[in-house]
């Protein structure tokens, strides 16, 4: 079963998506902005991230560039 991270501060809108995607059979994850969304990557590894641009707190456009830096980070730590 495949996982998606969506993160997105419409609570509206991650409802709706988190429905249809777990109809589909999908797990979902979810948080409300940049900064949770990090939190998750570290907690799980999802096959998709489904990533809102504009948010509070941390937005896409930042969050994204963070999880990579992170993950660079840490697959040097672990060589």
């Amino acid at each position: 079963m495949a996982t998606v991270l969506v993160v997105d501060d419409e609570f509206g809108i991650v409802d709706v998506v988190e429905t249809i995607l777990t109809d589909e059979g999908y797990r979902v994850l979810t948080a409300c902005n940049g900064k949770q969304g990090l939190v998750r990557l570290a907690e799980q590894k999802p096959d998709v991230i489904l990533l809102d641009f504009m948010m509070p707190i941390l937005d896409g456009a930042e969050m994204l560039p963070q999880w990579r830096r992170s993950r660079l980070t840490n697959a040097s730590r672990s060589s």
